[in-house]
């Protein structure tokens, strides 16, 4: 099944906010990959979230991709970081 999440701001240049379209039923994990598909950062959410925040001042300017994963489903969103 295919995990619901907006990415805001997009284009992001410090921090981004990643809302689920419901609370997540189960663990889920954040990916951030660059275009050469390295993986950037990792975060772990509790169930039960429905909003969270990311730290991303550290990764340069380029696109990446978002992959959110749980045993509900997954989802996949393009960012661009400036």
């Amino acid at each position: 099944a295919a995990l619901d999440f907006l990415l805001a701001p997009n284009p992001a240049t410090e921090t981004l906010r990643i809302a689920f379209g419901e609370a997540l039923r189960s663990d889920t994990r954040i990916r951030v990959f660059d275009t050469a598909g390295r993986l950037m950062q990792t975060d772990n959410l509790a169930s039960g979230k429905v909003v969270t925040q990311l730290n991303i001042m550290h990764l340069p300017e380029g696109m990446y991709t978002v992959v959110v994963d749980n045993a509900q489903g997954s989802g996949v969103r393009k960012l661009m970081v400036r």
